[in-house]
């Protein structure tokens, strides 16, 4: 007991020192690299487990009212916020890394000495159930203890999905390369793995019972807070002190966000069947995000924030969605796919708030969403049964029809804004197949918003059209954006067979752009 507190104090003289002479928006500094390693191998974080073991031990056999005023209870806070921060520091979080996309995990060393220590200490379960026990006390107070827990699990969230997209990228990019056996593939098969198997430990650590309770409760007050609704169960003694804890509502954003990252992470395909309860949580996050955003005007800061909290809900709703219908509640999965499609409406109308990296991933998801709603596997658009799918009954309910003809009015009265990123992701993303995916959309749609649909897309037709391959996004190469631009017109004249009416219009459309023949006529 003495040599644990001893090496705890030393770590956490050391810690603090650390973070006083670091830069938050830099890397580590070698010499600061060199200490973290040091500690992490004087098995710093095995010392802390055993001290919270040892404190929840004592504090479970005290009656209620010994709680108050004890040192114990300083103390095991304390060894939190240290556990806390130094998995901040071996992560090498900064400020704006949770907002960030496609940027490579940085696996250092430090990090990798981490994950190992963290595994063989299992420390993170003893910090979830520290803070389990001691949130219900209403005589005690936490302090600042809860803001860095739901930072650190963040962070621990958001790295394990880098890995996981990484992963996946670099075994796409191998495969590609199979045939050509050379060095520069073998080597991205291995790092590959090596990603992937730093992934599913990650994964493995953020799956513990504790933890995970700690911060799907934490999460669930922070959406109370945000929007007043149920509390899904939670023992009110529980709820009551996370509610002091997570008063401040920068800690109930990040509480309702930890949980969002955690689904993610922990999910790596669409379950096959049953409902998860993060189901629930998801789309009701983006809804909560979506209406404060509403309410509070602007750009920067928080409202960027918000507007990411709701293109993450969409992401962690979509991974969580089941495959197929379970056979005793299809009514749920289906109610599920509708809300989903509500809250895309929702993150595009938001779009104007989003860094840039955020609306490649709005493209990118809309385009799964149509695809797994839309596509029924046939090359012809026109092979459509008497009756819709179950999919795409739920998202006309959802009103999927509403937010691509909404994306993409905004595209065309702002060529160069945010709404064009997203619908130039949604276009080219795999491999064009929006347009056929419309198909069923115009087939079984409200006749008038069909009808808005088509006309839309007649404008952008013209616009592009008159402006060059380059209207929507300068960026694009402008052969392969002309190219595609050619195919989509007689997607969408095809994908409008259901209407008659709308096909003649699209018909005369990309027949007075393009001509019978396919030439260009720019006038």
């Amino acid at each position: 007991m003495q040599a644990s507190t001893a090496s705890l104090s030393v770590g956490l003289t050391d810690l603090v020192l650390l973070e006083c002479s670091r830069r938050h928006d830099s890397p580590l500094s070698p010499p600061i690299c060199a200490r973290l390693s040091s500690l992490l191998r004087s098995h710093l974080l095995q010392a802390a487990g055993r001290q919270l073991a040892l404190v929840v031990d004592h504090l479970a056999d005290l009656e209620p009212g010994q709680w108050a005023g004890g040192w114990i209870i300083t103390y095991a806070v304390s060894v939190v916020n240290l556990i806390c921060f130094l998995i901040l520091a071996a992560i090498g979080f900064f400020p704006d890394a949770l907002t960030s996309r496609g940027r490579e995990p940085q696996l250092s060393a430090s990090f990798l000495e981490l994950l190992a220590a963290l595994e063989d200490s299992w420390v993170l379960e003893h910090v979830g159930r520290t803070l389990l026990l001691l949130a219900p006390q209403a005589e005690l107070q936490l302090g600042d203890c809860y803001g860095p827990f739901v930072m650190m699990v963040s962070c621990l969230s958001h790295m394990c999905i880098q890995c996981t997209a990484a992963a996946a990228a670099t075994a796409t990019a191998t495969a590609a390369a199979a045939t050509a056996a050379s060095t520069a593939a073998a080597t991205a098969s291995t790092t590959a793995s090596s990603t992937a198997t730093v992934a599913s430990r990650l994964r493995h650590l953020l799956s513990g019972r504790c933890l995970r309770h700690a911060v799907l409760a934490s999460g669930v007050v922070g959406l109370c807070a945000a929007d007043g609704g149920p509390d899904y169960g939670l023992p009110g003694g529980l709820r009551a002190g996370l509610q002091r804890e997570l008063n401040a509502l920068e800690t109930a954003d990040m509480a309702v966000r930890s949980v969002l990252l955690l689904l993610r992470a922990q999910t790596v395909e669409p379950p096959q069947q049953g409902r998860s309860g993060g189901l629930a949580f998801a789309p009701r996050a983006g809804a909560a995000a979506l209406q404060r955003l509403q309410l509070q005007p602007g750009t920067g800061g928080g409202v960027d924030d918000l507007a990411v909290s709701v293109v993450e809900s969409l992401l962690a709703a979509m991974q969580l969605l089941p495959s197929s219908p379970p056979a005793s509640s299809q009514e749920h999965w289906l109610a599920d796919r509708e809300s989903w499609w509500q809250l895309a409406g929702g993150a595009c109308a938001a779009a104007s708030w989003l860094p840039p990296s955020w609306l490649e991933a709005l493209g990118e998801l809309l385009a799964v969403g149509l695809l797994d709603t839309c596509d029924n596997g046939s090359a012809d658009p026109s092979d459509l049964p008497p009756a819709p799918a179950p999919k795409v009954a739920a998202a006309l309910r959802g009103g999927a029809l509403a937010c691509l003809e909404r994306l993409m009015r905004c595209a065309g009265r702002e060529p160069q804004g945010p709404h064009a990123d997203v619908l130039r992701v949604l276009v080219l993303s795999r491999k064009g197949h929006l347009w056929r995916c419309l198909a069923p959309l115009l087939a079984y749609g409200d006749p008038h918003r069909a009808a808005a649909l088509v006309a839309t897309v007649g404008k952008l037709l013209r616009l592009v059209a008159a402006q060059g391959p380059g209207a929507l996004r300068q960026k694009l190469h402008a052969k392969s954006n002309w190219d595609h631009i050619v195919a989509e017109s007689d997607m969408v004249t095809d994908a409008a067979v259901a209407h008659g009416p709308l096909v003649r219009v699209l018909a005369v459309e990309a027949e007075g752009l393009w001509g019978r023949g396919g030439s260009v006529r720019c006038t």
